[in-house]
């Protein structure tokens, strides 16, 4: 019994400490969008970026700014639904 207290505790410990998801807002947003216009514009020079290139720019600048891709692409998606559909949806 003290053993499944003591590892309850523990476990409690390790989720709390867990990190969190980084918070995006619309200033973050705002420097991410302009790094990717000026990437998507220097790759995109000589021929059309598909949407995997697209997708790996956003991960690229995910990483860089610490974030995951995944949580860019859902703040897009529910606040930015234009910005989206140029990354994720246009070929």
């Amino acid at each position: 019994m003290k053993n499944l207290i003591i590892l309850s505790v523990l476990l409690l410990i390790i989720i709390s400490c867990a990190p969190k998801p980084a918070e995006i807002d619309e200033k973050l947003f705002k420097n991410i969008w302009q790094a990717y216009v000026t990437s998507e514009f220097e790759e995109s020079f000589y021929e059309k970026l598909s949407s995997t290139q697209k997708e790996q720019i956003i991960f690229t600048i995910a990483g860089k700014a610490q974030l995951s891709p995944e949580t860019i692409k859902i703040f897009m998606q529910q606040k930015h639904p234009e910005k989206y559909k140029r990354v994720y949806l246009e070929n």
